[in-house]
């Protein structure tokens, strides 16, 4: 059974941009199944990756194209690419606040991410 916090991100994602999501990954201590019991898990990190960026919103000072809320005690950063900047480091620069590298580490290593959708 999936955790009802994640699943209803999913719908609320799958709900606005159906038909452009890829694949989502939750990075980050929440996903992490190997940390102790009592470990504080009070942030949420998900990447979706989507076939183009043209239909998610941005932010009107930056390219980068992300959500930031909150649900309870736990905060949430949604972080949107684009299959293209998963492709091409420059691509990616322009999409993400994230380290080109590291990112792609994160995405395939399954100790470092889930993937929950695609």
């Amino acid at each position: 059974m999936q955790d009802p916090l994640i699943k209803n991100l999913l719908e609320d994602l799958e709900s606005r941009f159906s038909g452009h999501i890829v694949s989502v990954f939750g990075i980050g201590s929440y996903f992490d199944d190997n940390l102790p019991p009592n470990w504080i898990k009070n942030d949420v990190d998900l990447v979706v990756i989507v076939d183009s960026l043209e239909y998610i919103p941005k932010q009107d000072w930056t390219e980068v194209r992300y959500e930031k809320k909150q649900v309870g005690d736990k905060g949430i950063w949604i972080g949107f690419n684009s299959v293209e900047g998963v492709k091409n480091r420059e691509q990616f620069r322009k999409e993400s606040f994230a380290n080109y590298e590291w990112n792609l580490l994160d995405l395939k290593l399954q100790d470092n991410s889930a993937l929950l959708y695609g």
